[in-house]
Protein backbone atom coordinates (compact mmCIF):
# COMPACT_ATOMS: atom_id res chain seq x y z
CA UNK A 1 0.00 0.00 0.00
CA UNK A 2 2.96 2.85 0.52
CA UNK A 3 4.55 2.13 -2.90
CA UNK A 4 0.98 2.46 -3.85
CA UNK A 5 0.26 6.06 -2.30
CA UNK A 6 3.85 6.96 -3.58
CA UNK A 7 3.08 5.98 -7.49
CA UNK A 8 0.10 7.62 -7.25
CA UNK A 9 1.66 10.90 -5.55
CA UNK A 10 -1.23 10.48 -3.25
CA UNK A 11 0.92 11.87 -0.10
CA UNK A 12 1.63 15.38 -2.25
CA UNK A 13 -1.72 15.83 -4.68
CA UNK A 14 -4.00 15.06 -2.03
CA UNK A 15 -2.74 17.21 0.77
CA UNK A 16 -1.77 19.94 -1.40
CA UNK A 17 -5.70 20.04 -2.96
CA UNK A 18 -7.18 19.71 0.60
CA UNK A 19 -5.05 22.49 1.91
CA UNK A 20 -5.85 24.81 -1.54
CA UNK A 21 -9.64 23.85 -1.24
CA UNK A 22 -9.71 24.94 2.67
CA UNK A 23 -7.71 28.15 2.32
CA UNK A 24 -10.09 29.28 -0.86
CA UNK A 25 -13.13 28.28 1.44
CA UNK A 26 -11.71 30.14 4.05
CA UNK A 27 -11.11 33.78 1.69
CA UNK A 28 -14.13 32.97 -0.39
CA UNK A 29 -16.76 32.65 2.56
CA UNK A 30 -19.84 34.41 0.74
CA UNK A 31 -18.27 36.82 -1.23
CA UNK A 32 -19.93 37.49 -4.75
CA UNK A 33 -18.59 38.36 -7.99
CA UNK A 34 -20.11 40.08 -10.71
CA UNK A 35 -19.97 37.57 -13.58
CA UNK A 36 -21.56 37.59 -17.34
CA UNK A 37 -24.84 35.61 -17.83
CA UNK A 38 -26.93 35.38 -20.92
CA UNK A 39 -29.84 36.63 -18.37
CA UNK A 40 -27.68 39.91 -18.04
CA UNK A 41 -25.26 40.28 -15.50
CA UNK A 42 -25.71 38.50 -12.17
CA UNK A 43 -23.26 37.69 -9.34
CA UNK A 44 -22.27 34.40 -7.77
CA UNK A 45 -20.34 32.95 -5.44
CA UNK A 46 -17.40 33.03 -5.50
CA UNK A 47 -17.63 29.17 -3.63
CA UNK A 48 -18.79 27.52 -6.81
CA UNK A 49 -15.00 27.38 -7.66
CA UNK A 50 -13.59 25.94 -4.69
CA UNK A 51 -14.36 22.28 -5.62
CA UNK A 52 -11.67 22.46 -9.02
CA UNK A 53 -8.88 22.14 -6.48
CA UNK A 54 -9.78 18.85 -4.94
CA UNK A 55 -11.06 17.64 -8.49
CA UNK A 56 -7.45 18.52 -9.66
CA UNK A 57 -6.01 16.51 -6.89
CA UNK A 58 -8.35 13.58 -6.89
CA UNK A 59 -7.51 13.47 -10.67
CA UNK A 60 -3.59 14.12 -10.88
CA UNK A 61 -3.70 11.57 -8.23
CA UNK A 62 -5.68 8.81 -10.37
CA UNK A 63 -4.09 9.52 -13.24
CA UNK A 64 -0.73 8.68 -11.68
CA UNK A 65 -1.47 4.91 -12.49
CA UNK A 66 1.32 2.18 -13.13
CA UNK A 67 -0.08 0.33 -15.87
CA UNK A 68 2.09 -2.80 -15.78
CA UNK A 69 2.42 -3.13 -11.98
CA UNK A 70 -1.61 -2.50 -11.46
CA UNK A 71 -2.59 -4.85 -14.19
CA UNK A 72 -0.24 -7.58 -13.51
CA UNK A 73 -0.93 -7.57 -9.59
CA UNK A 74 -3.93 -9.04 -7.58
CA UNK A 75 -4.21 -6.31 -5.09
CA UNK A 76 -7.35 -4.53 -5.98
CA UNK A 77 -6.46 -1.22 -6.97
CA UNK A 78 -9.82 -0.38 -7.50
CA UNK A 79 -10.87 -0.52 -4.90
CA UNK A 80 -8.01 1.50 -3.04
CA UNK A 81 -8.73 4.40 -5.25
CA UNK A 82 -12.36 4.43 -4.69
CA UNK A 83 -11.83 4.17 -1.22
CA UNK A 84 -9.28 7.26 -1.91
CA UNK A 85 -11.95 8.90 -3.47
CA UNK A 86 -14.50 8.75 -0.99
CA UNK A 87 -12.04 9.63 1.64
CA UNK A 88 -10.95 12.81 -0.03
CA UNK A 89 -14.62 14.08 -0.57
CA UNK A 90 -15.49 13.40 2.86
CA UNK A 91 -12.73 15.71 3.65
CA UNK A 92 -14.09 18.43 1.39
CA UNK A 93 -17.33 17.41 2.80
CA UNK A 94 -15.78 18.20 6.50
CA UNK A 95 -13.49 21.02 5.73
CA UNK A 96 -16.97 22.64 4.22
CA UNK A 97 -19.08 22.16 6.94
CA UNK A 98 -16.20 23.04 9.26
CA UNK A 99 -15.83 26.47 7.66
CA UNK A 100 -19.81 26.85 7.69
CA UNK A 101 -19.65 26.48 11.44
CA UNK A 102 -16.65 28.26 12.40
CA UNK A 103 -17.71 31.24 9.96
CA UNK A 104 -20.89 31.29 9.77
CA UNK A 105 -20.74 30.84 6.12
CA UNK A 106 -23.89 29.87 4.07
CA UNK A 107 -21.78 29.33 0.81
CA UNK A 108 -19.01 27.02 2.64
CA UNK A 109 -22.21 24.34 3.83
CA UNK A 110 -22.88 23.51 0.17
CA UNK A 111 -18.86 23.39 -0.96
CA UNK A 112 -18.39 19.92 0.08
CA UNK A 113 -21.62 18.69 -1.18
CA UNK A 114 -20.58 20.74 -4.52
CA UNK A 115 -17.26 18.86 -4.55
CA UNK A 116 -19.03 15.51 -4.70
CA UNK A 117 -21.16 16.77 -7.41
CA UNK A 118 -18.25 17.42 -9.69
CA UNK A 119 -16.41 14.72 -8.53
CA UNK A 120 -18.92 12.80 -9.55
CA UNK A 121 -19.49 14.21 -12.72
CA UNK A 122 -15.85 14.16 -13.65
CA UNK A 123 -15.63 10.46 -12.84
CA UNK A 124 -18.19 9.64 -15.06
CA UNK A 125 -16.62 11.27 -17.97
CA UNK A 126 -13.31 10.12 -16.93
CA UNK A 127 -13.47 6.92 -19.06
CA UNK A 128 -14.41 8.98 -22.18
CA UNK A 129 -12.04 11.38 -21.46
CA UNK A 130 -9.22 10.56 -19.73
CA UNK A 131 -6.98 13.57 -17.96
CA UNK A 132 -8.81 16.06 -19.91
CA UNK A 133 -12.06 14.95 -17.50
CA UNK A 134 -10.94 17.63 -15.31
CA UNK A 135 -12.93 20.37 -18.03
CA UNK A 136 -16.19 19.05 -16.82
CA UNK A 137 -16.68 20.36 -13.90
CA UNK A 138 -14.71 23.39 -14.69
CA UNK A 139 -17.52 23.61 -17.62
CA UNK A 140 -20.39 22.89 -15.91
CA UNK A 141 -19.29 25.64 -13.02
CA UNK A 142 -19.02 28.58 -16.04
CA UNK A 143 -22.47 26.78 -17.45
CA UNK A 144 -24.27 27.50 -14.19
CA UNK A 145 -22.20 31.07 -14.21
CA UNK A 146 -23.31 31.71 -17.09
CA UNK A 147 -27.24 30.38 -17.71
CA UNK A 148 -27.92 29.51 -14.28
CA UNK A 149 -29.12 32.21 -12.92
CA UNK A 150 -32.99 33.89 -14.27
CA UNK A 151 -32.86 38.02 -14.70
CA UNK A 152 -33.49 38.39 -11.15
CA UNK A 153 -30.54 36.76 -10.00
CA UNK A 154 -32.30 33.74 -8.41
CA UNK A 155 -30.60 30.11 -9.57
CA UNK A 156 -32.42 27.90 -11.55
CA UNK A 157 -33.48 24.47 -10.03
CA UNK A 158 -31.10 22.20 -12.46
CA UNK A 159 -28.39 24.81 -11.89
CA UNK A 160 -27.72 22.51 -8.29
CA UNK A 161 -24.48 24.26 -7.17
CA UNK A 162 -26.15 27.80 -6.16
CA UNK A 163 -28.48 25.54 -3.49
CA UNK A 164 -28.06 25.41 0.13
CA UNK A 165 -26.19 22.53 1.67
CA UNK A 166 -29.52 21.12 2.88
CA UNK A 167 -31.50 21.20 -0.32
CA UNK A 168 -32.49 17.24 0.54
CA UNK A 169 -33.46 17.15 -3.39
CA UNK A 170 -30.22 18.20 -4.85
CA UNK A 171 -28.13 16.03 -1.95
CA UNK A 172 -29.96 13.02 -3.05
CA UNK A 173 -29.31 14.21 -7.08
CA UNK A 174 -25.25 14.40 -5.69
CA UNK A 175 -25.06 11.04 -3.96
CA UNK A 176 -26.34 9.10 -6.99
CA UNK A 177 -24.17 10.89 -9.32
CA UNK A 178 -20.86 10.59 -6.80
CA UNK A 179 -21.78 6.89 -6.40
CA UNK A 180 -22.28 6.57 -9.98
CA UNK A 181 -19.41 7.97 -10.82
CA UNK A 182 -16.94 5.94 -8.08
CA UNK A 183 -18.51 2.38 -9.07
CA UNK A 184 -18.05 3.30 -13.01
CA UNK A 185 -14.47 4.97 -12.25
CA UNK A 186 -13.43 1.36 -10.18
CA UNK A 187 -14.94 -0.88 -12.96
CA UNK A 188 -13.20 0.72 -16.09
CA UNK A 189 -9.39 1.57 -16.01
CA UNK A 190 -8.23 4.50 -17.50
Amino acid sequence: MHWWIKARRAHINIPVGLVTFAVLVWLFRDRLAAMPSLAGGNEVQLMLFAPLSVCAAILATLSARVHDVEDAGVRPFARMDAVLVICVVLAAVGIGYGFSWVLGSGAAGAVGRNTALLTGLMLICRPLLGERSLVIPLAWILFVVVEGYDGLGHPHAWALLPEPGTNIPVLAITTAVFVSGVLLSSRRRT
